[in-house]
C-alpha cells in the first residue's frame, strides 16, 4: 500500500515502471484482468509478482532517481514525514526502506 509520501517518489520518477503501482495492484487483487490464463500456476505468478511490484516498487524507484535527496527536497510535509517514520517502525517494507536510504 503506498501512502501519498511514496506517490510523491513514484510522480518525481522518468521511469515507465513509476506507473506499474496501479496496475499492480490490480493484478494482485485479480490476476486474471484483461488476460486469459491457460494454467493454474500463471494465476499465483502473475498475483504474487504483482505483490512484490507493490511491495518493492518504490524502493526501484527510489534507487533509480538521480540525487533523490536534492530532487524531492521541500516537497513532503512534516505530516507525510511523521506518517512515513511510524510506519517504518511496523511495515516490513517502509522499514527496510528506511533502513537502505
Amino acid at each position: 500500500m503506498a501512502y501519498e509520501f511514496e506517490h510523491k517518489i513514484l510522480k518525481a520518477s522518468e521511469s515507465k515502471q513509476a506507473a506499474l503501482l496501479s496496475p499492480a495492484k490490480t493484478a494482485a487483487n485479480k490476476p486474471d484482468t484483461g488476460v486469459k490464463i491457460l494454467k493454474k500456476a500463471a494465476y499465483f505468478v502473475i498475483r504474487d509478482c504483482a505483490r512484490v511490484t507493490e511491495r518493492y516498487l518504490i524502493h526501484y524507484i527510489w534507487g533509480d532517481l538521480k540525487n533523490p535527496i536534492e530532487r524531492l527536497e521541500g516537497v513532503f510535509t512534516k505530516a507525510e514525514i511523521e506518517s512515513f517514520i511510524t510506519r517504518s517502525k511496523r511495515d516490513p517494507e517502509t522499514g527496510n526502506f528506511v533502513r537502505l536510504s
